[in-house]
């Protein structure tokens, strides 16, 4: 049996920083899409994913500073 591996603090922030940088470029480029091509065109799972993403980015980056505050 394996055991789970303990992330460190800086992993985290990392992890946290690919989640924003994934969300923001989804939610970014719906509004683009949405400027160019109207309405009709836009998929709507694209935002909700990208919310979803920043979301993630935000409970990493809370999860990192908890972990640090255990540490000191």
């Amino acid at each position: 049996m394996s055991k789970r591996k303990k992330y460190t603090s800086k992993e985290f922030m990392r992890f946290s920083l690919l989640y924003f940088i994934i969300g923001g470029f989804l939610i970014v480029s719906n509004v683009t899409l949405f400027l160019l091509e109207g309405r009709t065109k836009v998929i709507f799972i694209s935002p909700i994913s990208g919310i979803l993403f920043i979301i993630a980015g935000i409970i990493f980056r809370v999860r990192a500073a908890k972990l640090e505050n255990n540490q000191s």
